[in-house]
């Protein structure tokens, strides 16, 4: 006679390397043949999703700060202010979210500040650190 029985267990899966999402297992036993089988049903959010960040405001509050050729510790400028360094890690720190999160947040924001940097007529070289 098999029986089943959802589980939200997870044993070394997703949320071990940091993500927020986990499967939800149906089991079906066989107490007479003494066998187990899984089966996924479903996604399990295990915690809530961290809110979005405003890339694009982030994003043309920087470039307005490289235009004007504000000092902002975000920014770290050539000594003759011809070049000027976006400091990633100064808008989205490590830890601030898994590291997954912060990466793909930068890269969002850098795609995003890269043509403003065109549009914006700025002759100035602008690379990007984490």
């Amino acid at each position: 006679m098999a029986k089943t029985h959802p589980s939200g267990h997870e044993s070394g899966g997703p949320t071990v390397h940091g993500s927020i999402d986990a499967a939800v297992q149906q089991w079906t036993i066989d107490v007479e043949h003494r066998t187990a089988e899984p089966q996924v049903i479903g996604p399990w959010q295990v915690q809530p999703r961290q809110s979005s960040i405003p890339v694009h405001q982030l994003a043309g509050d920087i470039v307005r700060q490289i235009v004007s050729g504000a000092l902002d510790p975000r920014l770290k400028w050539s000594t003759d202010r011809v070049r000027v360094r976006i400091v990633m890690g100064q808008i989205i720190p490590e830890g601030s979210a898994p590291k997954q999160t912060v990466v793909g947040r930068r890269s969002r924001l850098g795609g995003t500040i890269t043509p403003l940097i065109v549009w914006s007529g700025q002759q100035r070289s602008v690379p990007m650190e984490g």
